[in-house]
């Protein structure tokens, strides 16, 4: 991944005075031009990094690139990693940059023994890119205050439909659930507590006015956002056990919400709703995945029984 192979290039830069642009292409397997592009990309970063032209020209890390080593031990080491991998995939936009630029820094100040132990886990971590629409970073961070500050936000909201709305909101919690995030809100237009897909957030702006503080919805947030994203308040909810990793499952789920959970080795489970049993069958069918009905309505088995019936007397 283009993250590894930056920090893989400061690693080079930083084991000797200088290097020839073939050698740092060879040692990376890339071709000049992605090297340049990469050279440019830790500059960016504010590395100071030198170049020379000629047949003795090369790249050089220049003075202010080195720092003392910093206190951590393994497990912290990786942890910190691990979370900043994590960060760079959570679909907030501006993210990977920043966590790009934090594990830049991380590899500057560890002791030369962990370095050595955070490449091998960058050259062994294999990420599988997963669809979902951007949100803003500048937006979590503001959302994220207007909860803590407990002040009221105006936002400019999209349905699943696509129809826009204005709403005024007293923000409780932020919540991410795989690369999606969500807001759990006070709707004092409504009187009820909503859920709201940031991705469908086209504007946030905070107002002047504060809120008072209210319980989580039924006293257990944790237990309400499941409820609310995988049934949405629809009649006809199922749970199924998927036979597939979850990593290969979330691409192909867009048309509707559902909730994931990673179950056995290369399995997940799906709770999702539908207005109907023919639209709750259709979004299982929908990711042509084997699966196994956990929960659902009685009607659920029968209903697939009959289908399964129609299609083998079609082939």
């Amino acid at each position: 991944m283009a993250s590894g192979r930056i920090l893989r290039l400061l690693t080079l830069l930083q084991s000797r005075a200088t290097w020839t642009g073939a050698e740092l292409a060879e040692r990376l397997e890339v071709t000049p031009r992605t090297l340049r592009r990469d050279i440019e990309r830790l500059r960016g970063l504010g590395y100071p990094i030198g170049a020379t032209r000629g047949v003795a020209g090369g790249y050089a890390l220049g003075p202010g690139a080195s720092l003392p080593p910093v206190s951590l031990d393994e497990d912290e080491a990786t942890a910190v990693f691990i979370g900043l991998h994590v960060a760079a995939g959570t679909g907030v936009t501006g993210a990977g940059t920043a966590a790009l630029r934090a594990l830049t820094k991380l590899q500057r100040v560890l002791p030369t023994r962990l370095r050595r132990n955070l490449r091998a886990l960058e050259g062994a971590v294999v990420e599988l890119a997963v669809k979902s629409r951007p949100i803003s970073l500048a937006s979590v961070a503001v959302l994220a205050r207007a909860c803590t500050e407990r002040l009221v936000v105006r936002i400019a909201y999209g349905d699943r439909q696509g129809a826009a709305t204005d709403r005024r909101v007293e923000p409780l919690r932020l919540v991410r659930v795989g690369t999606l995030w969500y807001l759990v809100a006070w709707d004092p237009a409504k009187a009820d507590w909503r859920t709201f897909r940031l991705d469908r957030v086209h504007e946030v702006e905070v107002q002047s006015e504060r809120f008072a503080g209210r319980a989580p919805p039924d006293g257990d947030l944790a237990a309400y956002v499941t409820r609310s994203l995988s049934s949405h308040g629809q009649p006809h909810r199922a749970k199924v056990l998927l036979h597939a990793p979850l990593a290969e499952v979330r691409p192909r789920v867009g048309a509707f919400d559902a909730l994931f959970e990673p179950a056995s080795p290369g399995r997940c489970t799906m709770e999702l709703g539908a207005p109907t049993l023919d639209v709750l069958v259709a979004r299982i069918l929908w990711l042509g995945i084997d699966f196994d009905v956990m929960t659902g309505p009685p009607a659920l088995r029968k209903h697939l029984r009959a289908l399964s019936k129609r299609l083998a007397r079609a082939c």
